[in-house]
């Protein structure tokens, strides 16, 4: 067994992961791939890239704005990546939201300020989850545009891509001549399949996905870095259940103080996510059920779900370590 495939597999759709790995070259990648099923001019180059981008602290849900990658291409466009893999109904606001904040920075920024100078803003946003029910298509464009007779834009100054993952899996045929087909084929398939003969070819065809490629093979190998992200894991969850259950313990009449309820079922299911996406990283089925426990799942819970994680080895995983 070689050295890379020894190496903890953490998936590229883990917000830390992802931004992390993203690189000027990958994001223009991966901007020109969504263009491109859109019909739009691809861009030229990026001229400035953010990772984990905070903006002012703005008081939402209790959280201030964090993007996953920002990025510039010099000639008056912005735009945001991001990845979500727990279903979030709130998502288009969400989008709304972190485009204002981006358009508000950048009118700030400038030294003359006029509303014909804002730049025009691009959401990328690749879900692991169906976010339009009533249509089949995977790649949903969201634009400004007149309700009334013949469809018209209205004003390019924000368009919003929804990439729905599952639709992708369920009804395309994968074609690996087109980029954004590869980028996705490789986001869901390359961590977990390195040796794949398909994920070797799209790496091979896509600069972009060969630059995030080669960040991520060098980021795995610091022994760090899986410490950093199952503490990064930790700490979310423990923040997000803890605001589920204030929620449930503040809507909840005549509960008695201090009665065991278990948590939330919005944490349960980022729970469930969490401890599949542990497993897949290393950690074996004792540990598993101990941060199960410790997170607020009850042992019957515990052990309806143990059965899918058996205690051999994922493959490629070294969890001696």
């Amino acid at each position: 067994m070689d050295e890379a495939t020894k190496l903890p597999r953490l998936p590229y759709t883990h917000d830390l992961i992802f931004s992390i790995c993203f690189q000027e070259e990958s994001a223009k990648s991966i901007i020109n791939a969504t263009f491109g099923n859109d019909g739009r001019t691809p861009i030229s180059n990026i001229t400035e890239i953010r990772k984990q981008d905070v903006f002012t602290p703005q008081e939402y849900g209790g959280r201030g704005s964090r993007l996953d990658v920002t990025a510039s291409d010099g000639g008056g466009n912005l735009f945001n990546i991001e990845v979500q893999v727990n279903p979030d109904k709130a998502m288009l606001r969400r989008s709304m939201f972190y485009s204002s904040n981006m358009l508000v920075r950048a009118a700030a920024g400038g030294k003359k300020f006029s509303f014909g100078n804002l730049p025009s803003v691009t959401v990328i946003n690749i879900l692991n989850f169906v976010i339009r029910e009533n249509d089949p298509g995977f790649y949903q464009p969201i634009v400004l545009a007149y309700k009334n007779g013949a469809r018209e834009i209205a004003d390019d100054l924000l368009t919003i891509y929804n990439i729905e993952l599952p639709k992708f899996r369920a009804t395309v045929k994968l074609d690996i001549s087109n980029p954004l087909h590869r980028w996705l084929y490789y986001l869901d398939n390359g961590y977990l399949y390195p040796d794949d003969k398909i994920v070797r070819e799209v790496i091979s065809m896509d600069t972009g996905i060969r630059r995030y490629e080669e960040e991520y093979r060098r980021r795995i190998s610091d022994p760090d870095l899986l410490v950093q992200y199952q503490d990064y894991l930790y700490n979310r969850m423990v923040a997000e259940t803890q605001l589920d259950q204030a929620r449930e313990e503040s809507k909840a009449e005549g509960r008695s103080e201090g009665k065991a309820e278990g948590i939330a079922e919005g944490s349960r299911v980022t729970l469930l996510n969490s401890i599949d996406v542990l497993y897949k990283s290393g950690l074996n089925k004792a540990q598993l059920k101990a941060y199960a426990i410790s997170m607020g799942l009850s042992p019957d819970e515990w052990k309806k779900i143990a059965e899918s994680y058996p205690d051999n080895k994922p493959p490629g995983v070294d969890n001696e370590s």
